[in-house]
């Protein structure tokens, strides 16, 4: 009786006129939603992964069949296993044999060694990347955020090279003057960045070795050093040897052309990036940078700079770590020590009164 009535409720309800109808429609709407499951994991294109943390670098390709010759991720090089052989000075000539990435560029300007008088406290190098048109903006920076007196820190601007001579003289007179310039001979431009990027790891795995943390800045940013100090002083010795810290992005691949941030599929054939952090300002420890300076070589340079230095990190098994002082945006801004605010020395200068003013990035508006 029960089960008549049910019958009567599902059919005034589902206008079926039987049971039976009314199962076998579930029947087969379950088939479907089995079919098209499968159909998803079978046949979906498999670039659609993100690179996991934990996922091996070694492999060739996501896109079905791709040649390895045509693949970003090299199958055949363990770049780890170089990497650490690299740091115990155990290195072959077998090694060498992989290079693709040499970077064959040479100085112009070098301060040389840098030297910390104060060796009490951790050392930090502040690495700014700056366009080597930028002069009147260095030296607001140098002025502002950068006029500090710890004898602990080191701040070094990184230039590539103009084609103007007349400017290059400019440069050169700023050099001697502050002997914080350090150049190559590469073209100074934006889809030059990665080479920048390189050059700041290399310089600063040889020339400044004893710093033990490697703080990255663009020359549109201002940051709060003494805050950034004491947060340095407080990071555990357990997490030196991995520290690679910053805004963390996960994101797709962008293949729009109009964007500058575009990369065709041929250039590299993944959907996703793998884990970076935002290139505008990040720390790292010594320990990590050497890592990346000794698997540099061995991998396809691409001119996303913070990108292309998330795909070293994953090579080399670096995670890199999300940091709330690092965001400008979202929940964690009011905590943020780093501000990507000044193109130009007005909005500097305007910038670093009004933050020291109020002491928080909230109030201020570009003047």
């Amino acid at each position: 009786m029960m089960l008549r009535r049910c019958q009567h409720c599902i059919s005034a309800i589902f206008g079926i006129g039987t049971w039976s109808k009314l199962l076998r429609a579930c029947v087969a709407c379950v088939v479907v939603i089995m079919l098209v499951g499968l159909y998803y994991l079978l046949v979906i294109d498999k670039s659609e992964i993100h690179f996991g943390e934990e996922e091996n670098p070694n492999i060739a390709s996501w896109l079905p069949g791709l040649p390895e010759s045509k693949s970003f991720l090299r199958l055949h090089l363990d770049i780890r296993t170089i990497v650490k052989r690299k740091l115990l000075n155990l290195t072959t000539e077998v090694d060498d044999i992989g290079v693709i990435n040499p970077h064959p560029f040479r100085y112009m300007n070098n301060p040389g060694r840098c030297k910390f008088k104060n060796h009490d406290v951790r050392t930090v190098l502040v690495i700014v990347k700056s366009a080597v048109l930028n002069v009147f903006l260095r030296h607001a920076i140098r002025t502002t955020w950068g006029n500090i007196s710890e004898d602990n820190v080191k701040i070094v601007f990184m230039l590539g090279r103009n084609n103007s001579n007349g400017q290059q003289r400019t440069i050169d007179l700023e050099a001697a003057k502050y002997n914080d310039i350090v150049q190559e001979d590469f073209i100074d431009a934006y889809f030059n960045n990665t080479l920048k990027t390189i050059m700041s790891f290399k310089w600063a795995t040889q020339y400044c070795e004893n710093a033990q943390f490697l703080l990255f800045v663009d020359d549109d940013f201002v940051i709060d050093l003494p805050k950034i100090l004491i947060y340095i002083y407080s990071i555990l010795e357990v997490d030196v040897e991995t520290l690679f810290t910053g805004h963390r992005i996960i994101q797709p691949v962008v293949r729009d052309k109009r964007s500058k941030w575009a990369l065709p599929l041929e250039v590299f054939p993944y959907k996703y990036w793998p884990p970076y952090l935002a290139g505008g300002a990040y720390l790292a420890s010594m320990q990590v940078a050497k890592k990346f300076c000794y698997a540099f070589p061995y991998i396809h340079i691409l001119v996303i700079d913070d990108g292309w230095l998330g795909i070293v990190a994953m090579n080399v098994g670096i995670n890199p770590q999300d940091n709330h002082f690092f965001h400008n945006n979202g929940w964690y801004a009011h905590l943020a020590l780093v501000y990507q605010c000044c193109h130009t020395p007005k909005e500097t200068l305007h910038f670093w009164w009004q933050y020291n003013q109020e002491k928080t990035f909230r109030f201020w508006t570009p003047g």
